[in-house]
């Protein structure tokens, strides 16, 4: 997901998100999800006090990086904002209650952003850089009709055509999202949208909630076939994402989140596509195995070269 597939496999955005293939090889894809869903049903009350650290953290640092916006850069440079959203990974296994337990968002190309909407003011944000700044009608959000409280969304972005999809919901005026099953979260953004239309009202940018759809192979494909439409765009999707019923919004990778791109739903899914989404498959794809293989392959090059230029840099000094 991005300005295009190569730099969307390659970008922070998605590209953390959805390429993850797990550092367990103990233990299968499956295996992994049912211990997540164990370990939310019976540590429930540790999760969320986990949970309750990381808000806390998490808004610290949010205010951190308010603070740095309005000071001078020259005098005092930018720290690392260390927050992180909920990554997930490839879908290499199917599981077989994909139908009764899975939903499925489809997804435009773009990279991840959170969108902040706190003290009367509105940032969009990627790795700790804020990238707009502007005025919103959400709580916290310093519009018309906003109100008191923080709101803060998991959001892609599409820069060429200043579009802000909405997929997820970390908190919404001050009431934390982050404990809810993906069902109630989805749920509860389509009620609020449905409730006020003016959250949708920008000048300068369009700004869309993702439909949330059971993640029948049936739907997916009908899906498929057609574009996003938001105002008089229309863009194509770059791939889907399932979320387990019962996943709760974790900060960092959850095998009960996955991604696969569109070209990959008849190899995965045995589900057709348009013609528009395969021409977008690399030219050197075989399968996915195949492509997650070369792609760790090139993550590494990166790193060695990376890691060779930094310690030649240190011989020089």
């Amino acid at each position: 997901m991005g300005e295009s597939v190569e730099q969307s496999m390659e970008a922070w955005s998605f590209t953390s998100l959805y390429k993850y293939k797990g550092k367990n090889v103990e233990l299968s894809q499956q295996q992994r999800r049912e211990k997540f869903l164990e370990d939310q049903k019976q540590k429930r009350h540790e999760v969320t006090d986990s949970n309750r650290n990381l808000c806390e953290d998490f808004l610290s640092e949010l205010h951190l990086q308010e603070e740095q916006m309005e000071c001078d850069e020259l005098e005092q440079p930018r720290k690392k904002i260390k927050y992180k959203l909920m990554q997930s990974e490839w879908f290499t296994d199917i599981p077989d209650d994909l139908e009764e337990n899975w939903l499925a968002k489809l997804c435009p190309q773009g990279f991840r952003v959170l969108f902040i909407a706190q003290n009367n003011k509105t940032i969009v944000s990627t790795e700790g850089r804020i990238i707009l700044n502007i005025q919103s009608n959400f709580p916290g959000g310093g519009g018309i009709e906003s109100r008191g409280g923080i709101t803060i969304l998991d959001c892609i972005f599409n820069r060429s055509t200043k579009t802000i999809f909405v997929l997820d919901c970390l908190f919404w005026n001050s009431m934390s999202m982050l404990d809810s099953e993906a069902s109630f979260r989805f749920f509860w953004l389509k009620t609020k949208f449905n409730e006020s239309p003016s959250l949708l009202n920008y000048k300068k940018y369009n700004f869309s909630l993702l439909e949330v759809l059971p993640a029948h192979r049936s739907l997916i494909q009908d899906k498929m076939f057609t574009l996003l439409s938001v105002g008089e765009q229309k863009y194509p999707y770059d791939g889907v994402v399932f979320y387990h019923k019962e996943s709760n919004y974790t900060f960092g990778y959850t095998p009960l989140v996955a991604w696969l791109a569109s070209y990959m739903l008849p190899e995965k899914l045995h589900i057709d596509v348009s013609p528009e989404n395969m021409f977008r498959r690399p030219k050197d794809y075989v399968c996915m195995e195949t492509y997650l293989e070369n792609l760790s392959k090139r993550k590494k090059l990166r790193y060695n070269s990376k890691q060779h230029k930094t310690n030649s840099q240190m011989e020089t000094q």
